[in-house]
């Protein structure tokens, strides 16, 4: 059986090869191939011959992809026709929302009684309200729109346990479960853990990360330095690592007006094992977003069992203690709370942490997954009654 699978996320071509960026691995494939013998990756796709020199090609032959250059290309009656094509090829659809093709698809695929799951990995009202003013203007338009795809929708699967399922409510069967694909938990992570933690000081360099694009202003790291710059008059010695693609012009401006600008670091993107590695680097992770699903970032710096603080936002309360939680764009109360974490039993966070990642493991989220793709499938009459 065929599946197409449709993201709004960049695919990048170079030299005839396909690359995801580091927020993606091919790996999480796999937990669809179970079902299906073929996947068609629809996205937009982009051309950059620098890809080679920083990412992993896609190599399993069992993938191929398809894509458009711009979301304005939805508007070509051609490009429609073609998205037809793909769709009419497929035995069953899987959309990521919120999405602007995703939207096309699913509209395509319900018409034509293909089986279409709605995975809800983000809130489009929030990431349009923070991103400018202009995405203000049309950030309404967009939350009813995603509400109308995830009622329409047949069956939904939703990356967070109450968060998205409470502001884009389904009117078909429904499952919160997180998309990330962490593998299982390493021993050794922990245990490295402990050992870094054993030589911290507050009084040495203490090293503060976050990934996310950093020309994204919803992400946030800009409140991060200025936070940042408060402590650094106190005395602390901090230096802050940001993981992600794009150009940094305004964060290197702001760190400039700070004075801190040589206590900031860009990595750009990573490959995904680079991620983990990195993460065993840093001391404290910071997710300072104004909106967020439920970041697969942080879900992976729980794996490393790492100290870590976010805003009381989307998933995120779902992942931490609200004590190491603070109100988006809330300087100071992102101040407090790092100070807090500088000077807890960062020990006993770390545990706490691994722990809570046991939840996010293949082996804890696959047989719920399973469960609900069978459930699905059989309802289509793609599945055997007795498969196990």
């Amino acid at each position: 059986m065929k599946l197409l699978f449709v993201h709004g996320i960049r695919v990048i071509k170079c030299e005839g090869k396909h690359y995801f960026d580091a927020s993606y691995s091919a790996g999480v494939f796999e937990r669809y191939f179970k079902y299906f013998d073929e996947i068609t990756f629809l996205s937009r796709m982009v051309e950059d011959e620098n890809a080679k020199n920083i990412l992993e090609p896609v190599l399993d032959n069992r993938i191929t992809f398809e894509g458009i250059s711009s979301y304005t290309e939805l508007f070509n009656p051609e490009t429609k026709k073609r998205i037809e094509k793909i769709v009419e090829q497929a035995d069953a659809v899987i959309v990521r929302l919120p999405c602007d093709l995703a939207e096309v698809v699913q509209n395509i695929a319900q018409k034509s009684g293909k089986p279409v799951i709605a995975e809800v990995v983000a809130c489009s009202f929030g990431a349009l309200w923070y991103h400018s003013w202009k995405g203000r203007l049309v950030s309404g338009i967009y939350y009813f729109r995603l509400k109308k795809q995830v009622k329409k929708a047949d069956h939904v699967m939703y990356v967070t346990q109450s968060f998205l399922q409470n502001r884009y409510p389904a009117s078909g069967d429904y499952i919160g479960i997180s998309d990330v694909d962490i593998g299982e938990l390493e021993a050794e992570a922990l245990k490295k853990r402990l050992l870094k933690i054993k030589d911290y000081s507050k009084d040495k360099k203490i090293i503060l990360g976050t990934i996310g694009a950093v020309y994204v202003k919803y992400k946030g790291q800009r409140y991060v330095l200025k936070a940042m710059a408060s402590l650094i008059k106190k005395g602390y010695n901090l230096e802050y690592q940001m993981v992600g693609g794009g150009t940094p012009t305004k964060l290197i401006k702001l760190a400039e007006r700070l004075g801190i600008k040589d206590r900031i670091i860009f990595t750009g993107s990573l490959k995904h094992e680079d991620v983990f590695r990195w993460l065993d680097t840093i001391d404290i992770y910071v997710q300072p977003s104004d909106i967020e699903g439920l970041p697969r970032s942080m879900v992976e710096a729980l794996s490393r069992a790492c100290p870590m603080i976010g805003t009381r936002v989307g998933g995120i309360p779902e992942l931490i203690e609200d004590k190491w939680t603070f109100k988006r764009k809330d300087i100071k109360g992102l101040e407090k709370v790092l100070e807090q974490m500088i000077n807890a039993n960062l020990h006993e966070i770390a545990q706490i942490n691994y722990e809570k990642a046991k939840e996010y493991t293949n082996s804890s989220l696959n047989p719920r997954r399973d469960s609900y793709y069978k459930q699905v499938l059989k309802k289509h009459n793609m599945l055997a009654e007795d498969a196990n």
